[in-house]
């Protein structure tokens, strides 16, 4: 039961906001249940390979001490060089001095005793530079080896965190395979017994009919076989002994296959929490469409399921999975679960007072139950709404309270995302360096986790940043790194952004045919994800866009699509400027 604790412990930090441990975590939950190997191997060797995750950041470390190796080798390399010219330069003047031949610097009439002191003082030197040549060298071929083994070291950790996982999903096919051979065996067995049953009852019915009736040729034959000591009484006690033996033999099958299919799912739980973390979204959802193939009633891979097409702008599949979790449960806990994933759903479709009212059901509900990581998790998205809704006061008293109750739980993804939403309140107000400094402080610690999500969405906001700065070039590095990851994510809600961003990058330079390019495709992205609010800021970033070209009324055809859509949704303070520009803006 502690093994199954520490499982669940782990899988909810993923249901709340689709993952949060660290591979040290991971590990440590991994070999939490290694108590349970003398009962399934599959669950050893699954710890084995879970823990082998946190080897990367080993690997990591590795590849900061090979640098500093490098720079050792490149320092011994000079010292060896500088030794070698040394030693030429004594030898040449030892040969000299040795022929009696003066430096160009001393009189003909230089003492011959100091001429021979000074052959002697150069043959000592000699003999040391040639020492120091000799330690160098084996320095410097320690220092490559050395080199050549961290390098060796890195690769292999890399390779084998692959390996690992492969081997995982090997063993629980495996596992999988056992059961379903051990449920076919027992129907089979089952099919037999009911066969054996059906034919005692016709013989019993056989037996019935004759006592019934006075059949000579059937019922006599019948009589007998009753009234004999072999018949009546032996028929009854061996068809009750192979009764119970076949039950036992049932129950037993069935408990076998109910604690392999148990150990199953628990593995491919934790399978899929790594691969979402790490960036790895098919095998995740790989391992939840497994689970749900044996219990397709699991709360917590419907839920996770629903992370992941969320994450894939399939919101209207996100939600019904999240709404299924809502109709299955009656723990409060899970209630709140659903209520404050459903709520950023319904943000983005503009349904801002649902989203609200969602959010704050979910904090009281975690609130009543004592579940402050919850109310942390709401407490971030309804910073979003209030910042949404121009409430920066509002805002960052969200995200602040949020940081502080992650920080306590020792819960790194919950800090990085809250520090990174403080980042943002920091950017919209203008001071930038403390917007940089939060959003470098959360991308160190989902660099340290490798939570890849966190990485694309501060790589882009560092972008943002840096253009708001003006730096366009710096700017232009971040945001396109944020959207080569974001793609390989597959979320396309990131994507649309960064493509955005990269269109005001080639506005600011007053390329407006790229950037009306990059803007068109954004919104072709939020208007597939039915993402109202990001909708109506790509129609007014493209007015924008016409509207330096002097195309004003194409201009005001989009400002004012925007400003209706803001008005729509409630955003006012958008309405307010979107208002003005239109009113400032030229009839032709």
């Amino acid at each position: 039961m502690a093994a199954q604790s520490t499982i669940i412990s782990f899988l909810r930090h993923v249901a709340g906001s689709a993952g949060r441990e660290t591979f040290a975590e991971v590990a440590t939950s991994a070999v939490g249940v290694g108590a349970l190997a003398t009962a399934s191997p599959a669950i050893a060797g699954c710890a084995v390979a879970i823990f082998a995750g946190y080897l990367i950041f080993d690997a990591a470390k590795s590849v900061h001490e090979d640098d500093q190796q490098k720079k050792d080798a490149a320092y011994a390399q000079t010292l060896l060089e500088q030794s070698i010219r040394e030693r030429r330069s004594l030898e040449l003047a030892l040969a000299g001095f040795e022929k009696g031949e003066l430096p160009p610097e001393l009189p003909p009439h230089y003492p011959r005793t100091v001429i021979r002191e000074r052959a002697r003082e150069l043959r000592e030197a000699l003999e040391a530079a040639k020492e120091s040549n000799a330690e160098t060298r084996a320095s410097l071929e320690r220092i490559e080896s050395l080199n050549l083994y961290v390098g060796q070291c890195i690769d292999e950790n890399i390779a084998g965190v692959r390996d690992a996982l492969d081997r995982v999903e090997e063993k629980i096919d495996d596992i999988a395979q056992r059961l379903l051979a051990q449920n076919e065996q027992l129907s089979s067995t089952n099919a037999q017994l009911v066969g054996m049953l059906a034919d005692k009852d016709n013989e019993i019915q056989e037996l019935r009919d004759a006592l019934h009736t006075y059949s000579e040729a059937k019922g006599e034959a019948a009589l007998d076989r009753v009234l004999q000591p072999e018949g009546k009484a032996e028929l009854i006690a061996y068809l009750e002994a192979q009764a119970e033996a076949e039950e036992a033999q049932a129950i037993d099958h069935r408990k076998q296959a109910a604690e392999s299919e148990s150990r199953s799912i628990e593995t491919r739980r934790r399978a899929a929490a790594v691969a979402f973390l790490i960036g790895e979204i098919a095998r995740a959802e790989k391992n939840l469409q497994r689970i749900l193939t044996f219990a397709p009633n699991d709360l917590d891979a419907i839920n996770s399921l629903g992370h992941v097409r969320r994450l894939q702008g399939e919101l209207d599949e996100a939600q019904r999975l999240y709404e299924c979790v809502l109709k299955l449960t009656s723990d409060d806990s899970w209630r709140a679960i659903a209520l404050n994933n459903l709520a950023p759903i319904e943000h983005s479709r503009g349904n801002i007072s649902i989203a609200e009212k969602y959010l704050k059901q979910s904090i009281a509900i975690d609130e009543k139950l004592g579940n402050i990581e919850g109310a942390a998790n709401s407490l971030s998205n309804l910073g979003i709404i209030e910042q949404s809704c121009n409430n920066l006061d509002a805002a960052r008293d969200c995200f602040e309270r949020a940081v502080a109750i992650n920080a306590q739980l020792a819960n790194p993804m919950g800090v990085s995302t809250a520090l990174a939403n403080i980042g943002n309140i920091n950017l919209l107000r203008g001071d930038l360096d403390a917007a940089e400094n939060c959003v470098e402080e959360a991308l160190v610690i989902d660099e340290k986790i490798a939570n890849q999500h966190g990485i694309a969405r501060h790589l882009g906001a560092l972008g943002l940043i840096q253009l708001t700065r003006g730096d366009l070039d710096s700017a232009e590095s971040y945001i396109k790194r944020s959207l080569a990851l974001h793609k390989k994510l597959g979320r396309k809600e990131g994507m649309a952004i960064n493509l955005g961003n990269l269109g005001a990058i080639e506005e600011a330079r007053d390329e407006f045919s790229t950037a009306g390019v990059y803007g068109k495709q954004a919104l072709a992205i939020f208007e597939e994800l039915g993402n109202k609010a990001s909708i109506a800021m790509a129609y007014r970033n493209l007015g924008v866009i016409e509207y330096k070209q002097g195309h004003y009324p194409k201009a005001r055809q989009l400002l004012t699509q925007a400003r209706d859509l803001y008005n729509q949704i409630g955003m006012l303070h958008m309405v307010e400027e979107l208002q003005s520009r239109l009113d400032d803006l030229p009839e032709a």
